[in-house]
């Protein structure tokens, strides 16, 4: 008896712990007495407040029907009632007395009420409301769509909104009629005991010692409860929960309160009982807590789970939550982490990490972490909208979200940064250190290089498809520098179907240095200290076929942007300040364009404005004749570019270019008239074409008149060869296919080449800058014709077309153009899935000139040229290309290599290129690599040496280290021409998707990925 009654003290004991810790909680079984009520009275007359992220609306007879997700919430004074979604039926009455509005709204998903006397928090909540004064409807994205009567939330809340007596109504503010006799009408708010679906509880031993059992009736509380006490390892299973359908808890010693005992009531013995889902369920549990819900995994000391309202709370606790966009488990470590909701949590004194490590590389240590769903929207458009196939309602993606207060960001255990505010997707780790750089070389000295996330140091909502960085760098031999760049896309802007994307940058540095930008400009002085680049460009595509479009570059000096930008000099298009539009309807185009000049040392063509008309392939009679057009109209201003002021920096004015404008006009038409005989593909054709300048090189007025007649024609020729096997080149049959093409053209103009200034560009600003120097420190001074740019693009025809953007390039010429284009082509894959490859490609092309003196520099044939490609197996390929001539001083042009990619492993390169012209000789040997040494390091290297200068053109070498949380990147290279060696250290966070590397390893470390 002594035993037994030290037993019942244990579970005594137990019990009341379980209870105190209920009770002091989060408030669990606190909120409003079920079928209790209670007046709202209104001192101030105000509309009911309806807010929401997403709103969906359409119309159902008078009466308007609104979807809404999202931070839902309803309010009017002290009335308050917020959920995740919501369903909302408003109508529109209007009688002697004036307007009333009658709104049924159904809540479901985090439920929380508030009025001036009491709080209820519920899983779903039903209320009917009426109001004098208006509905006020705030939601960010609001979306007028067809009909969603399949969406599974309106389904819920029509058949709520059916089951549901309307009798009672909540009237939301104190009315007062015009005849006070009447009285105030006051309304209540009914708590309908909420009528859901079934519910199975299961309970199980953890382990095969069966647990043992204590149960008493509580009459403490009202109704009667049934308390339940278990100790020995118990785990409990509920199905049949609204979202998750399952969540499964597991303890040491549990303590369980439910309804009272009655026939068929709940049972805590092994087996399985069925309850209703607004049943009472409260759990204390004890002693390696692990609760499943979902992909969500929550391990504990103890904690306190109501099953009905889907609230929590445990201490000393690991949250486990998995993240697709992660392709793993976002954790989190806490004192206490309360349940909200099905999918809100709320830790205190937290730390998060996407790390997979027991000791992660970094974290974010805050005071409060909240991890929830939400329905996000780009700041600007409406996001993509996507619709169920099946029932026609709008498909709104969650998104997992972390938000924290006092956040300090820890890399290993050193802190690197504070901030009081953190809001960001879960799948960003909230690390505002996005890159970090530290280098060493001959010009810019000792270098460290940062990029932060601004919305991570500002605090703030980082919208979808937008990056927004702050870059803090300092040179020590040039100064510090700093700068912001963003980039962003989107969609429905407008709400029409529209795209939209866009970047920019701007970047300042303080330079107290001098510009070494390689060989005869090592020591050049810039014009100024204070140096810049801003950039922004913008395009946006509308219906119709209309894009809109605009940029803004501006630039402090010559020298800037190749200093310190040298990568988006050589290779980016230029910096230009623009606006224009363009459509484009069926097989006619229009364009219309204003660009002024901003930055005075570039070569500019001012427009002011201009537009083009375009017209490709229209039928004439019949289809017989097919008519093309390109007509163009402009204010133009024709603007070199100021020389330096270093007279070290060699600059020559380029012949075609000069300080002339106003009007361009060109108006080109050409008639095809394609035709078959058999096989072979003939089409004759005629182009003429009328242009006028204002101004030429003397500042006159100059007309042109352009005739061309020609014929084009070609035939397909082809063999297969099905039984050519073999293991070894991967052949599985092999077909032979020749394209044989010929063009012949006169051309006759009113005008030489030599008399138009060149309004059109052809090169970027970078081939221009070298072409400025390249007159002076190869040529001295005068550009030889066998390698003027203007008279190589006339032999080949490039502005000939009909839409080409450079019309001037078109002169007096007779040429016939051969080419032979071959295909050797097999089978590669599945049998049931085999697909065709290029095997060999052998291009070869040649030009004949009856009139060779004037148009090829004596010599009948010129502008030999062929392209080869061997695809040796699915990795391996070898390449070939040759440009020739044959006059005295042309140009010699090939180059030769081997390229073998495997995706998993790396490149290799090796190749050899000749350039030979006019008194230049170049012969360069290029070889680079990328290979992946093991799962942990990667290394990449890249060397070029000149035997035609006899110089070394450079090297560089970087090793990365892979881990799983960062990648860390050590490099060093050599330029000769800049006299130049360097080394870095960088470290870029990698969080699951690598959003670009600095040494391109994206595809080697996704498959990385993907294999973990």
């Amino acid at each position: 008896m002594s035993g037994m009654m030290t037993q019942l003290q244990r579970y005594a004991s137990l019990a009341c712990c379980a209870v105190a810790a209920v009770m002091t909680a989060v408030g669990l079984t606190s909120g409003f007495v079920e079928g209790g009520s209670e007046a709202i009275h209104q001192s101030e007359q105000s509309p009911i407040i309806v807010e929401a992220d997403v709103a969906h609306e359409w119309k159902d007879g008078n009466v308007s029907v609104l979807v809404m997700r999202g931070h839902c919430r309803i309010a009017q004074r002290n009335v308050q009632m917020q959920a995740q979604k919501v369903v909302l039926w408003r109508k529109t009455e209007k009688n002697v007395r004036g307007t009333i509005d009658h709104l049924d709204v159904y809540l479901e998903d985090d439920v929380h009420i508030d009025t001036a006397e009491q709080s209820v928090n519920l899983t779903s909540k039903f209320v009917s409301l009426e109001t004098r004064h208006g509905v006020e409807l705030n939601a960010r994205h609001r979306l007028a769509i067809e009909p969603a009567t399949q969406d599974g939330l309106f389904q819920r809340a029509l058949s709520r909104r059916r089951d549901t007596k309307r009798a009672v109504l909540l009237q939301t503010q104190l009315v007062v009629e015009d005849d006070p006799t009447s009285g105030p009408e006051l309304q209540v708010m009914p708590l309908e005991p909420q009528q859901g679906q079934l519910r199975r509880v299961r309970i199980f031993p953890r382990n095969t010692i069966p647990y043992s059992v204590l149960s008493f009736e509580s009459r403490d509380t009202t109704p009667a409860e049934q308390v339940w006490v278990l100790t020995g390892g118990i785990r409990m299973v509920v199905d049949g929960l609204e979202r998750f359908n399952t969540v499964d808890l597991a303890a040491d010693r549990m303590v369980i309160w439910t309804e009272s005992l009655g026939e068929g009531g709940f049972r805590a013995d092994p087996g399985e009982t069925f309850q209703t889902s607004d049943a009472p369920l409260t759990v204390y549990m004890e002693g390696n807590i692990v609760m499943r819900q979902g992909q969500n995994v929550v391990r504990a000391t103890h904690g306190t789970v109501d099953v009905r309202e889907n609230r929590a709370l445990y201490h000393n606790v690991e949250l486990r939550a998995f993240v697709p966009q992660l392709n793993g488990d976002l954790r989190i470590r806490a004192e206490r982490v309360r349940q909200l909701s099905q999918s809100r949590f709320h830790a205190q004194q937290a730390w998060a990490t996407g790390s997979k490590f027991g000791r992660p590389g970094y974290r974010v240590l805050a005071s409060d972490i909240i991890f929830e769903e939400r329905y996000t929207q780009p700041w600007v458009g409406a996001g993509t909208e996507r619709f169920d196939p099946d029932t026609g309602a709008p498909i709104v993606e969650e998104t997992h979200w972390i938000t924290s207060l006092n956040n300090t960001f820890l890399v290993e255990e050193v802190p690197l940064l504070y901030t009081p505010y953190l809001s960001a997707p879960a799948d960003d780790p909230g690390i505002p250190l996005r890159r970090i750089q530290a280098k060493y070389d001959n010009i810019f000295g000792g270098q460290l290089k940062t990029a932060w996330d601004m919305f991570k140091v500002l605090g703030l909502d980082a919208p979808e498809g937008t990056t927004w960085d702050l870059l803090a760098d300092y040179y020590s031999q040039r100064g510090p520098a700093a700068g912001t760049a963003t980039d962003y896309h989107g969609n429905n802007l407008f709400g029409n179907s529209d795209r939209f994307r866009g970047e920019g940058l701007l970047y300042f540095v303080h330079d107290d240095g001098d510009d070494n930008l390689g060989f005869d400009r090592r020591e050049l002085t810039p014009d100024t200290t204070e140096r810049y680049r801003a950039t922004w460009r913008h395009r946006h595509d509308l219906p119709e076929g209309l894009t809109v479009f605009g940029e803004l570059g501006l630039i402090s000096d010559r020298n800037f942007l190749e200093q310190y930008f040298e990568n988006d000099f050589d290779k980016d298009k230029d910096e230009e300040t623009l606006i224009g539009a363009q459509q484009i309807i069926d097989n006619w185009a229009w364009s219309a364009l204003a660009r002024p000049q901003v930055n005075d040392f570039e070569t500019t063509t001012e427009w002011l404005p201009r537009g083009d008309l375009y017209g490709l392939s229209e039928p004439l009679l019949g289809g017989l004749l097919t008519w093309s057009s390109h007509t163009s109209a402009a204010y133009a201003n024709l603007r070199p570019g100021e020389s330096p002021t270093d007279p070290l920096d060699i600059y020559t004015p380029l012949p075609y270019v000069a300080d002339v404008g106003v009007a361009v006009l060109m108006s080109r038409h050409e008639v095809d008239a394609p035709f078959s005989l058999g096989p072979l593909h003939v089409v004759p054709y005629a182009m003429g074409e009328g242009a006028f300048w204002s101004e030429d090189f003397a500042g006159d007025e100059l007309d042109r008149v352009i005739g061309q007649a020609g014929i084009r024609s070609s035939i397909l020729a082809w063999r297969v060869y099905p039984y050519v096997r073999s293991r070894i080149f991967n052949l599985n049959g092999l077909a032979h296919k020749i394209l044989f093409e010929a063009d012949y053209s006169f051309t006759d103009s009113s005008e030489g080449l030599a008399g138009i200034p060149q309004y059109n560009e052809f090169d970027d600003d970078a081939q221009e800058r070298f072409r400025n120097r390249f007159l002076t420190n190869t040529f001295g001074g005068t550009l030889p014709p066998v390698v003027e740019p203007r008279f190589y693009a006339v032999r080949t025809g490039a502005g000939s077309a009909v839409t080409v953007p450079y019309h001037e390039l078109i002169d007096d010429q007779q040429v016939a153009r051969f080419a032979i284009r071959q295909r050797l082509q097999t089978k590669e894959g599945p049998p049931d899935h085999m697909r065709i490859k290029d095997w060999m490609i052998l291009d070869l092309e040649a030009a004949y000139f009856p009139d060779s003196d004037r148009d090829n520099f004596g010599e009948d044939l010129g502008l030999l040229g062929a392209r080869y490609r061997w695809n040796v197996g699915s990795r391996t390929s070898i390449l070939a290309n040759a440009s020739y001539d044959v006059f005295d001083g042309a140009q010699e042009l090939w180059n030769v290599g081997v390229l073998s990619q495997r995706s998993t492993r790396g490149s290799v390169y090796l190749g050899v290129r000749q350039i030979k012209a006019a008194g230049i000789e170049s012969q360069i040997v290029t070889a680079s690599y990328t290979y992946q040494m093991s799962p942990k390091w990667i290394s990449t290297f890249g060397t070029a040496y000149d035997f035609g200068e006899g110089r070394n053109a450079g090297q560089s070498l970087t090793i990365t280290r892979v881990g799983a949380d960062f990648l860390v990147h050590f490099g060093a290279n050599y330029d000769e021409s800049k006299d130049s060696a360097g080394i870095a250290l960088a470290v870029e966070p990698r969080f699951a998707r690598l959003k670009g590397s600095q040494t391109k390893l994206g595809s080697l470390l996704q498959d990385q990925q993907t294999n973990r």
